[in-house]
């Protein structure tokens, strides 16, 4: 960019082309060829070529356009923008996409804008067959409350256990139980005694408490951090002035867009959003707010990009609760260190996993190849290195911070009124189709799937109401069982779906199906009754073991099925 187009090369080198066949080279704003290549006997082809002169002041396409060994037409773009003294002000990267996309204004506009290449998941079928199975695992193990479910900060009881995915009453039970718990060494120390704490813990308490009324989601969201807030008082919410600044930082970084920062800022956001998933939050709404304050959020592509980065921003930690508690008591047997020490171990490996799926989606979301996999590695340490972290600070506020751990989470719950249960139930709907079509398109499959996802969401409502059936009490698997389970039933559907010789079109517009399986195991969790559980025993955590193994191979790719 900043040099003038005319004269300059312009260099093709394709392959996996059909040996014989002709590749041309074109550019778009009054079209001509400007160069053609034979392909060889290996199906590769070279063009050198020459923008010409004479262009006008505005977006330009240039176009390669082949045909595959498959006898079907393959074509890649690149795009550049001239302002009125020829000069290239803006380019995004040649990507090979479908004619559908070539023809896309809009993208290529937003692929100018942002300076990335466009992305065409009619070309990644794997892409979505990854994404489709996560998230049918993920909604098998959340349900239909999503990730907004419970309200206890540390997704636990703040001096007990619980089973993982059964903490949405917990947390008041235990405070009335502990009202006149014995001080720690923290409460008697002077770490938390900074000016304003008690009006930060009212005001973030009465806040989650009348945001409860409307979202189930808010509140979890605004009293996650209540560890920093137990051992550091007022300071604790230093990590939300960070998550605007960077919020601030990343949305300079790409000129207010709604795409999401350079990798290291995304790791930043990443990291504080597990410590404090308000941090997280407060970085997307910072950065949501800039794009639509400056005019960037002009089509379905820019929403669905920062939902996209709302996921993996500001509900990673939240994908741990469903797994193990964030915060137990330790009684000092051996059996509950055996169960502290799993905490640090099972959640770290499935949390990786469920950000990296969000991280991928970004790509379809948006239309942009925005995400490498390259970049998994880095995402991966990131977010063990913290939620060890996040992990140890629980701890540490549990054994010596105990009377703060009460006062810096609130001492009652609100439930939804119904208007916003089914204001709710409507948005996600809403959401649900919104993110659906680009990957699956809006055909009778996605249609299916959207009925039965709505079948759940509106089933949790009643949930209370739902008879229990006791052998699904028994027989209904939680935690990372949970989880292996979903992942299984997803595999073996896409299979059977798709056939052994599905095309890719096949995969694509089908794949909504995968997730069916996994919104009908939800389902079977309503049915279930809370509380009752397998005798707490040797037994069940060496077998408990051998499943994370298996789970983690499968996620990790060692084990194939």
């Amino acid at each position: 960019m900043g040099d003038a187009a005319a004269g300059k090369s312009a260099t093709v080198n394709a392959t996996g082309l059909l040996p014989g066949s002709t590749l041309y080279l074109y550019i778009h704003s009054d079209p001509q060829l400007i160069g053609s290549g034979i392909v060889d006997a290996t199906g590769s082809a070279n063009i050198a070529a020459v923008i010409p002169t004479g262009l006008p002041t505005g977006d330009h396409e240039i176009l390669a356009v082949g045909t595959g060994v498959n006898n079907t037409p393959v074509q890649a773009i690149s795009a550049f923008k001239l302002d009125s003294q020829s000069i290239v002000i803006d380019y995004a990267p040649p990507a090979q996409v479908s004619a559908s996309t070539a023809a896309d204004q809009a993208a290529i506009n937003r692929a100018l804008d942002s300076g990335k290449p466009l992305y065409d998941i009619n070309l990644h079928p794997g892409a979505v067959a990854t994404v489709s199975i996560a998230v049918g695992s993920l909604i098998a193990v959340a349900g239909g409350g999503g990730f907004g479910g419970g309200s206890g900060a540390g997704g636990g009881a703040a001096g007990g256990s619980k089973e993982a995915g059964e903490f949405e009453s917990a947390e008041l039970e235990e405070l009335e139980r502990e009202e006149e718990v014995e001080p720690g060494r923290g409460d008697l120390s002077k770490t938390w005694k900074s000016p304003g704490t008690l009006k930060v813990d009212r005001w973030i308490n009465e806040g989650a408490v009348k945001s409860g009324r409307l979202s189930v989601l808010i509140p979890r969201v605004l009293v996650d951090g209540a560890w920093a807030r137990a051992m550091f008082g007022a300071y604790g919410i230093a990590l939300w002035g960070v998550g605007i600044l960077m919020g601030v930082l990343s949305s300079v970084q790409v000129h207010f867009q709604a795409i999401p920062p350079k990798y290291s800022y995304v790791l930043v956001i990443v990291a504080i959003g597990i410590l404090d998933s308000a941090a997280g939050a407060l970085a997307w709404l910072v950065i949501a707010s800039l794009a639509l304050a400056t005019g960037h959020v002009t089509n379905l592509a820019e929403l669905r990009t920062l939902l996209g980065m709302f996921a993996l921003f500001a509900t990673t930690i939240l994908v741990s609760f469903w797994f193990r508690p964030l915060r137990r008591s330790v009684d000092g047997s051996l059996m509950q260190r055996f169960d502290r020490m799993a905490d640090y171990v099972v959640p770290p490996i499935f949390l990786a996993f469920a950000a990296s799926s969000m991280f991928k989606a970004l790509n379809g979301l948006s239309g942009l190849d925005l995400v490498q996999k390259s970049d998994f590695r880095a995402l991966t340490i990131t977010i063990i290195i913290f939620f060890l972290i996040r992990v140890l600070m629980e701890d540490i506020t549990a054994h010596w911070y105990p009377k703060r751990s009460l006062a810096s989470q609130p001492e009652e719950q609100s439930r939804q009124t119904k208007l916003a249960m089914w204001s709710g139930l409507i948005l996600k709907l809403a959401i649900f189709l919104l993110v659906a079509a680009p990957f699956y398109g809006l055909g009778r499959y996605t249609f299916i799937a959207f009925v039965v996802t709505a079948i759940m969401f509106i089933l949790r409502m009643f949930e209370e109401d739902l008879p229990k059936i006791e052998r699904i009490s028994k027989w209904y698997p939680l935690g990372v069982t949970q989880f292996l389970v979903a992942t299984v039933i997803g595999i073996v559907a896409s299979a059977l779906i798709l056939g052994p010789h599905a095309s890719e079109q096949k995969v694509i517009h089908t794949y909504a199906l995968v997730m069916v399986p996994g919104v009908i195991f939800a389902v079977l969790e309503y049915f279930r009754e809370d509380g009752w559980g397998w005798p707490d025993g040797w037994e069940k955590r060496i077998i408990g073991a051998e499943i994370w193994f298996l789970a983690i191979g499968l996620v990790m790719g060692f084990l194939t099925l």
